[in-house]
C-alpha cells in the first residue's frame, strides 16, 4: 500500500517525478500490478496516450510490405492470452495487434520488421490497452529497440558481445569455458530481442521484466541475460565443453527462475561493469546507445496525465467554440441573404455572440 502510494505522487507531481518512479520500478515487485503499469510505463519513457499521432487508414496497414508476415506471427501468439479467453476475444486482441504492429511500421518507415517485435506487441497491448501501447512502440522502436529494427542483424550481433564483457567481469572462468565451447550469443538472441516475452511463460514475470527494460539504459536486457547464465553457472562448467551441448542446455531457460534474485543481479552487474566500459567503437555503432542520451533527456520535465487531459479538453471546448463561431456566422450570411433573420439566431448560444442582430 505504500509503494503504491508512493508510485501515484510521483505521477501527480508537475512535473512528474520520473527519477522516484524509476527507482520505484526496479525495486522488488516493480511496479505491483497492470493498473499502475498502464498509467506508468508512459512516463517512464516520456510519452502519453494524450500525445497519439495521427493514425493511417486500414488500406495503408494492408498496403505494408510486412503486412503477411505480421498476420503469419500473430496467429502464433494465444500463449500470452490469459487461458479463459474466448475465441471472439481472441480474434479482436489479434485484429488490436496487427493494427498496433503495423500501425508502428507506417510511422517509422525507417525501422524494419522483425519476427519478435510482435511479442513484445502483444503484452504491452494485454497490459496497457493500444493506446499507450502505440505511444509505447513508438518511443522505443526509436531508441530502445533500434538496433533490432536495423535492416540486418549486424548490430544486434555486435550489441550481444557486451554479454561476455559483462560475464568476463564478473567470472573469468566461466567466460573462458563459453568461448572455448563456441557457443557465441544466439542461445539468447530471443531472449534478447523479445524481451524476455518470447520465452518466459509467467505473464507476471515477464511484466515485471518490461519494469525494469523501461526504466533503464538498453543495455539492460543484455545484463539479465549475463544474469541468467551465471546463476546457471553450475551447470554449465558441469556441461561438455561443445558447442552444441552448451548450446542446449542455456537456449532451454527455466521457467523457475527466481526472477527478483535475477533482477537484483542485473543491476549489481550494471554498476561494476557499466555500458561506459564496453568497447567504444562497437557502442557507438549501435543506434539505440547513440539514441538514450536524447531519450533520457525528454523525461524530466513531463506534465502529468491530469495537467495534460484538462489541456486537451480545454483544446476541445476551444475547438468546439470556434466551430459554432463558424456556424453562427455562416447560418448569419445566409438569413442575411435570404431575408431570413430568424436563421441568425436559432444557433447563437445564450448570451450571443454577434451582438442583438439590429
Amino acid at each position: 500500500e505504500t509503494k503504491r502510494r508512493l508510485i501515484n505522487r510521483c505521477l501527480e507531481q508537475e512535473p512528474v517525478d520520473v527519477e522516484s518512479l524509476r527507482r520505484l520500478a526496479i525495486s522488488p515487485e516493480g511496479l505491483l500490478n497492470d493498473g499502475i503499469r498502464r498509467k506508468a510505463w508512459p512516463k517512464l519513457v516520456g510519452t502519453s496516450v494524450y500525445e497519439l499521432p495521427e493514425l493511417p487508414t486500414a488500406d495503408e496497414l494492408q498496403a505494408h510490405p510486412d503486412y503477411n508476415q505480421v498476420q503469419l506471427d500473430i496467429q502464433r501468439c494465444f500463449k500470452r492470452f490469459p487461458q479463459d479467453t474466448r475465441k471472439s476475444q481472441c480474434r479482436r486482441v489479434q485484429a488490436e495487434l496487427s493494427d498496433l504492429v503495423l500501425t508502428c511500421l507506417h510511422l517509422c518507415p525507417d525501422s524494419h520488421y522483425y519476427q519478435g517485435f510482435h511479442d513484445i506487441a502483444v503484452l504491452w497491448l494485454l497490459v496497457v490497452g493500444p493506446d499507450a501501447a502505440l505511444v509505447l512502440m513508438l518511443k522505443l522502436t526509436k531508441c530502445h529497440l533500434s538496433d533490432f529494427m536495423d535492416k540486418d542483424m549486424q548490430r544486434t550481433t555486435s550489441m550481444m558481445t557486451f554479454i561476455y564483457t559483462i560475464i568476463r567481469r564478473e567470472d573469468q572462468d566461466l567466460e573462458t569455458f563459453l568461448v572455448r565451447s563456441e557457443v557465441g550469443t544466439v542461445f539468447c538472441l530471443s531472449w534478447t530481442i523479445t524481451w524476455f516475452t518470447h520465452v518466459l511463460e509467467n505473464t507476471a514475470d515477464v511484466t515485471r521484466l518490461q519494469d525494469l527494460f523501461l526504466a533503464t539504459h538498453p543495455s539492460m536486457p543484455l545484463y539479465l541475460c549475463a544474469a541468467v547464465v551465471l546463476y546457471r553457472r553450475d551447470e554449465v562448467l558441469a556441461c561438455e565443453c561443445e558447442l552444441s551441448a552448451v548450446h542446449f542446455l542455456l537456449s532451454r531457460l527455466p521457467q523457475d527462475l527466481p526472477m527478483e534474485v535475477l533482477v537484483t543481479y542485473a543491476l549489481t552487474l550494471y554498476h561494476k561493469c557499466p555500458p561506459s566500459t564496453f568497447d567504444i567503437t562497437k557502442a557507438r555503432y549501435s543506434y539505440s546507445f547513440s539514441a538514450y542520451r536524447v531519450f533520457e533527456a525528454c523525461l524530466w520535465e513531463q506534465p502529468s496525465d491530469l495537467s495534460l487531459s484538462k489541456d486537451m479538453w480545454k483544446r476541445a471546448e476551444r475547438e468546439r467554440k470556434d466551430e459554432l463561431r463558424q456556424l453562427t456566422t455562416s447560418s448569419a450570411d445566409s438569413g442575411d441573404a435570404g431575408g431570413d433573420k430568424s436563421r441568425r439566431y436559432a444557433v447563437v448560444p445564450a448570451g450571443g455572440v454577434g451582438g442583438d442582430g439590429a
